[in-house]
């Protein structure tokens, strides 16, 4: 029984220490108090900065999903565009294909007139004079190149 009395008297003695820490000054109280009082103002804060930042991506994310669709727009109206373009393209090499072999035609029968007129000196006077006079006074020395063949491929080489 002793064994009883002395357990319940050290149980009771734990037990009122442990109440004894429990209760708290008042200071220590009103410490703890303005502790979280600022931990929660720092929260409150900090929950503040987050949502203003938020605002801030929300409003540039919306700016951002805006100029997207203007790019996704205006990429839909260059593909439009890109067929027409291409056969405007092939048009053009063809048109200058054309071109190119005209003027290569041109310019061989130029060269074989020149031969021509080499082997047959008074038709090549005859053929100068004619031109001397066919032509306007004032357009008659810049118009004819006398290296006209030659020098169309250096221009075109350039």
């Amino acid at each position: 029984m002793r064994w009883l009395v002395a357990i319940a008297v050290c149980l009771s003695a734990l037990v009122g220490s442990a109440w004894a820490d429990d209760q708290l000054k008042p200071e220590e109280v009103r410490q703890k108090y303005d502790e979280t009082l600022v931990q929660l103002r720092a929260a409150q804060d900090r929950k503040a900065e987050l949502a203003q930042e938020n605002q801030k991506l929300v409003l540039e994310n919306q700016r951002l999903v805006r100029e997207t669709q203007q790019l996704t727009a205006r990429i839909a109206e260059v593909e439009k565009l890109l067929p027409q373009m291409q056969m405007q393209i092939d048009s053009k090499q063809k048109e200058c294909e054309s071109f190119t072999d005209a003027a290569y035609f041109w310019r061989w029968r130029y060269l074989a007139w020149t031969a021509f007129l080499e082997q047959f000196p008074a038709l090549q006077s005859q053929w100068e004079m004619y031109l001397d006079h066919s032509l306007p006074a004032d357009t008659s020395s810049p118009w004819r190149d006398a290296n006209w063949p030659y020098s169309a491929l250096v221009v075109n080489a350039l």
